[in-house]
């Protein structure tokens, strides 16, 4: 077993991230849209308001077109992008293409876990508020994970992120 981790860790180390540097359009439907974080960022929103579960859960959530028509009921609602969004279920989430932030399933990571330490969230994902186009801020690697926990006094075991292998 402890073969197979080392040899695994010594892989993950190894390997080059896989995510492009920029995040490509989002997605409503199936179909393609711009969004700018920066523009919505002007409104001083928090992160939590469109990602509700950013504080409170394993993952950060993608808003829901209700969200959206939250503003959007009156702001820009006759441009093709708010008209095409309103045309859509309520309840259907807005995701990105391709997620930019992306962990192989055998990583645990617990955004709750992490804010709960007082980690915002721009330690790892940067001003995003200043970008039209978010770009990966922190490479989704495992040494980038262990060099915050090392820095951050954090316990670093193999099952503080692993704990499927906790048997």
């Amino acid at each position: 077993m402890a073969l197979a981790l080392i040899a695994v860790t010594q892989f993950v180390f190894a390997q080059e991230p896989a995510q492009p540097a920029t995040q490509p359009m989002a997605q409503i439907s199936n179909a393609p849209f711009n969004f700018s974080h920066k523009k919505h960022g002007e409104m001083k929103l928090q992160c939590v308001f469109c990602h509700e579960t950013a504080t409170t859960g394993a993952r950060a959530s993608f808003p829901v077109e209700a969200k959206c028509m939250v503003c959007h009921q009156a702001v820009k609602r006759d441009s093709d992008a708010i008209k095409q969004l309103a045309a859509i279920e309520k309840d259907a989430h807005i995701v990105p293409e391709k997620p930019l932030y992306k962990l192989p399933e055998f990583v645990y990571f617990s955004h709750a876990r992490h804010s709960s330490a007082n980690i915002g969230c721009e330690q790892c994902h940067g001003n995003v508020f200043e970008q039209d186009v978010v770009e990966l801020h922190m490479p989704m690697r495992m040494k980038a994970c262990v060099e915050c926990h090392k820095a951050s006094g954090v316990a670093g075991t193999c099952t503080t992120c692993h704990e499927a292998i906790q048997q």
